[in-house]
């Protein structure tokens, strides 16, 4: 079963594995110097900036989160082996029920999430 929480300051060590595990199966037009640099940010800029909203799976533990500001995604990342099973639309669901309509920008490079949007 998910659940969605607000993410908490310990969570921030494990979002980012996560997020490096989904940008690897993901965002395969980044260089790895690419994904260094992007990890720094992420860990220090990103998000202790925004309202992060986390899910959990039992025993699985973080499975994805996303990243608001005011009422746009500015992040939104699932864990690698969990892509596909739902998280990234309860997510956007929740988020949603929070903040009403939000807007989001995709990278063209995405195909995934490109095909994602347009559904």
């Amino acid at each position: 079963m998910i659940t969605i929480r607000a993410r908490t300051v310990t969570d921030n060590p494990l979002l980012v594995a996560l997020w490096e595990r989904s940008v690897r199966a993901s965002h395969h037009f980044l260089r790895e110097t690419d994904i260094d640099a992007l990890r720094t940010l992420v860990a220090q800029r990103y998000l202790p900036a925004l309202d992060v909203w986390v899910a959990e799976e039992g025993q699985h533990g973080l499975r994805g989160f996303i990243g608001l500001s005011d009422n746009h995604v500015e992040m939104l990342f699932i864990e690698a082996a969990a892509r596909g099973g739902g998280i990234g639309q309860r997510l956007l669901d929740y988020a949603v029920a929070l903040r009403g309509d939000l807007t989001l920008d995709v990278n063209e490079q995405n195909h995934q999430a490109l095909n994602s949007c347009a559904e």
